[in-house]
């Protein structure tokens, strides 16, 4: 697998960052578009419509800190102490979703089709954020340390094995709380669906998109 050669830590923190930053743009436009997020953030949306004194970004927080601490408690003495640091990455992350979101307004494109197309835009932002975030390897986010973290539980599963039901077992999280506390589903619509298969297959995209330009441009070196 290509990775960052390890002489370029600058490079690296900045990839890393921008990969955040269009993560954060993009499900920021799919929660704008209001046919529903991805699986990971449907909780975390669905809370922030229960609670609406608190801000989408503040539950992605708590909900990333649930999950880094759901690894504490799978992996024990295995857990490594340096993966605390998810907790200033979910901040941040959380806060760069609030941020958009204060940016976009109340923006969205009228229309049935119109919030399409924002879905869909948003769906490969995020698989564009989800590419540099990554291959940038510098931490984790919670969700996917945490199906790191079960996957070294089940040692013959693979991250895909455990990512899929991962994902749809927040969407029912998210519907149970929708039907109980709002008597109805809301936060969970075709989007989300389209989400759970669109980012992976926008990802290869992202990746022919993003990390031959910064190649050619001589702004990052991949290791062999």
């Amino acid at each position: 697998m290509e990775r960052f050669k390890e002489s370029q830590i600058p490079q690296r923190l900045v990839v890393y960052f921008v990969g955040l930053l269009v993560l954060s743009l993009g499900i920021s436009i799919s929660v704008r578009a209001g046919l529903g997020v991805s699986p990971v953030q449907s909780v975390p949306l669905v809370l922030s419509y229960i609670l609406p004194h608190i801000t989408i970004g503040t539950c992605v927080f708590i909900m990333f800190t649930a999950y880094m601490t759901a690894q504490i408690v799978l992996l024990r003495r295995e857990f490594q102490w340096f993966q605390l640091a998810q907790i200033p990455v979910a901040f941040l992350f959380g806060y760069l979703v609030d941020l958009w979101l204060l940016l976009l307004g109340d923006f969205r494109i009228p229309t049935y089709f119109g919030q399409l197309l924002m879905t869909v835009v948003g769906i490969f932002l995020a698989a564009s954020g989800i590419i540099l975030h990554v291959r940038a390897k510098i931490v984790a986010l919670p969700p996917d340390a945490l199906v790191v973290a079960i996957m070294k539980k089940f040692p013959n599963s693979t991250f895909g094995s455990i990512k899929v039901p991962f994902d749809w077992s927040l969407v029912l999280v998210a519907v149970c709380f929708s039907l109980v506390f709002m008597h109805g589903i809301y936060g969970v619509r075709e989007g989300t669906l389209i989400a759970a298969f669109g980012i992976g297959k926008s990802i290869p995209i992202a990746r022919r998109l993003w990390v031959a330009p910064l190649e050619r441009a001589g702004f990052i070196r991949w290791a062999e």
